[in-house]
């Protein structure tokens, strides 16, 4: 990128700065007309924080929890359609992947079903999964954390350098997966009894 942009691109109008705490941290010491960031919501309050000093306007976009709420008369077969195409879609390291589903104890044998289906008619056995040691390691570690809490995969394989899309039940709302964005192929399955009490609560602390 930074080749490219130099090469066509006015740098008068747009550069490309490499590195990392130190530079960005410079960089926040410049008067910008305005400050855009993609990452984390630590770093996103030292940005903003910054930004004040100078009433530089900002724009953040933080890793976050992203719901999906199921209810019962959904069609299952659509839904799990819908879910694993945004799940699955560059391993789950998207920002707007869906992080962790709602579902009543009633519907979730359904929709797991339905998701089964569905990766066999979208997916080959290859496809999906994280490549990369570091994120490959954090994510199994939260798995195996999981696993020792009694959460339930539906597959995954500890062993390999590679997570396939691996749904866990039986998660609570204060486990480790749900204190921070996943940012790849492990989707959380809580269920719900009381549709509106619920699912307000879950939402409302997972949020805080």
């Amino acid at each position: 990128m930074t080749t490219l942009v130099s090469k066509y691109l006015d740098p008068n109008n747009i550069c490309v700065i490499n590195g990392g705490y130190e530079q960005s941290t410079a960089l926040l010491d410049c008067h910008f007309d305005h400050i855009c960031f993609t990452g984390s919501t630590s770093i996103g309050k030292i940005i903003a924080s910054k930004a004040a000093e100078t009433l530089t306007s900002t724009t953040l976009e933080l890793g976050g929890k992203s719901p999906v709420v199921v209810l019962d008369d959904a069609n299952f077969l659509v839904t799990a359609r819908r879910i694993l195409w945004a799940k699955v879609m560059n391993a789950g390291q998207t920002c707007i992947a869906p992080d962790y589903i709602l579902v009543s104890e009633q519907s979730e044998p359904k929709l797991i079903e339905a998701m089964k289906q569905v990766m066999k008619e979208f997916f080959p056995p290859d496809n999906g999964n994280i490549q990369g040691n570091k994120l490959t390691t954090n994510k199994g570690e939260i798995i195996k954390l999981e696993l020792n809490s009694g959460a339930q995969p539906e597959s995954s394989d500890p062993d390999t350098l590679r997570i396939p899309l691996t749904l866990i039940r039986n998660v609570k709302i204060d486990d480790i997966l749900m204190q921070e964005e996943l940012f790849g192929p492990v989707l959380p399955i809580l269920t719900y009894n009381n549709h509106h009490e619920d699912i307000v609560q879950c939402l409302y602390h997972i949020n805080q």
